[in-house]
């Protein structure tokens, strides 16, 4: 009985019913929950997709992924060369930016790249294993930018956009 009042609190519910020479019952409910607004499962896709990761096997994934759709991809495992090619961008083409939350040997985090160089929602996303720690999400309240938990990668509906 305590087990059970103290899961029905939360987001499970269960629900027990017996009768005698058939058995019991037991109903298990999970209740639905709202995902946070930084959460998505949907990558919207320009010609051009740019990719900031320091995990080579990460970008080698988003290669082969995106290999069918026939896009431009750029890849970079260093943030430095990264911040000299956005500089020298053509600013007449359209991307989409993929970011990672923390880079090896580095202090600059995914999501103050994508706020210094003023990439949002419409067109930069930040990809991390971290995405359920607290401080991340108190961050990304404060951030209109998306995230994408690497752990989700697979799962990923991929749409190519042509909203500029």
């Amino acid at each position: 009985k305590n087990a059970c009042a103290f899961f029905s609190q939360g987001v499970y519910s269960f629900r027990f019913s017996s009768q005698k020479n058939l058995g019991t019952l037991i109903t298990i409910g999970i209740n639905s929950i709202t995902s946070p607004s930084w959460f998505t499962d949907i990558l919207e896709i320009h010609p051009f997709v740019i990719i900031v990761d320091n995990d080579l096997n990460v970008l080698d994934y988003w290669h082969k992924r995106l290999a069918s759709m026939q896009l431009n991809i750029i890849s970079f495992n260093l943030v430095n060369q990264f911040l000299t090619w956005f500089n020298q961008r053509d600013l007449n083409l359209h991307y989409t930016f993929i970011v990672d939350y923390e880079y090896a040997h580095n202090d600059i985090t995914g999501i103050e790249i994508l706020n210094q160089l003023n990439l949002s929602h419409e067109n930069g996303y930040l990809i991390s294993h971290n995405y359920d720690r607290v401080k991340l999400q108190h961050q990304l309240e404060q951030y209109p930018i998306k995230v994408i938990p690497k752990s989700s990668i697979n799962d990923l509906t991929i749409l190519f956009t042509s909203k500029y």
